[in-house]
């Protein structure tokens, strides 16, 4: 007859600190923080607004990279710019995983950590699962509607679709809008010729002027503009 007593667990062995975490938590100020001048990364306009916009949300959910002996961020120059925008000033301490690198192992890890060949892909079908059946909003995980377009196309949801096609419906609107009013532009006789670029709020027109090295004027002269986008 089998025993109803319940089993015995065996004692778990006493858990012992990993070896492998080379860095210690702490709190500095920002102005001790510099961005590493080699620093070969680069991010788009509208990366750089979701970033901004995400930390905005949910808050910096993971630290800056900071090496101790030369003061260089080695992961994160985005994310503390971002942080510098929010924050409005750089007058503020935060925390950071502070390391201790060499010149040469440190170049070598900036390299690493901001390396999408050594980050991983997506499993096409968890993803759709996580958007479909989670109730995910894909703009929250990073992703826009051209995106989400390119990965599943057909296999939308009906309202998925729909939202597609509103959008494209939208777009051909626009262009054609533009089309037109470049056409009477051209027609006309006269010898100013203006491109409106709309901001969604004063924020932002400030932090466009900021990273170009204009002053925060509502008019830009169209060669200065030029010369600073080519830049």
């Amino acid at each position: 007859m089998a025993s109803n007593r319940p089993k015995k667990e065996k004692p778990r062995k006493a858990a012992t600190a990993t070896a492998l975490e080379r860095y210690e938590i702490i709190e500095i100020r920002r102005d001790q923080i510099s961005n590493a001048p080699y620093n070969p990364r680069s991010i788009t306009a509208k990366a750089k607004r979701r970033l901004k916009e995400n930390i905005q949300r949910v808050g910096l959910l993971s630290p800056i990279v900071w090496n101790r002996l030369s003061g260089n961020i080695v992961s994160g120059h985005q994310r503390i710019d971002c942080m510098d925008q929010l924050e409005g000033t750089h007058e503020y301490l935060l925390k950071v995983a502070a390391v201790d690198l060499d010149e040469k192992t440190e170049k070598e890890q900036n390299l690493f950590m901001n390396n999408t060949d050594v980050q991983g892909t997506f499993d096409g079908e968890k993803l759709k699962d996580l958007f479909d059946k989670g109730g995910l909003d894909w703009n929250f995980g990073g992703f826009d509607d051209a995106e989400i377009y390119n990965l599943f196309g057909d296999s939308l949801t009906a309202e998925q679709s729909t939202a597609m096609a509103d959008l494209s419906n939208k777009m051909h609107e626009a262009i054609k809008a533009f089309t037109s009013a470049k056409k009477t532009s051209n027609d006309r006789n006269d010898t100013e010729f203006y491109l409106v670029v709309v901001f969604k709020n004063n924020e932002s027109r400030a932090d466009f002027c900021r990273r170009h090295g204009f002053e925060d004027f509502r008019y830009l002269d169209g060669a200065e503009l030029d010369e600073a986008l080519s830049r």
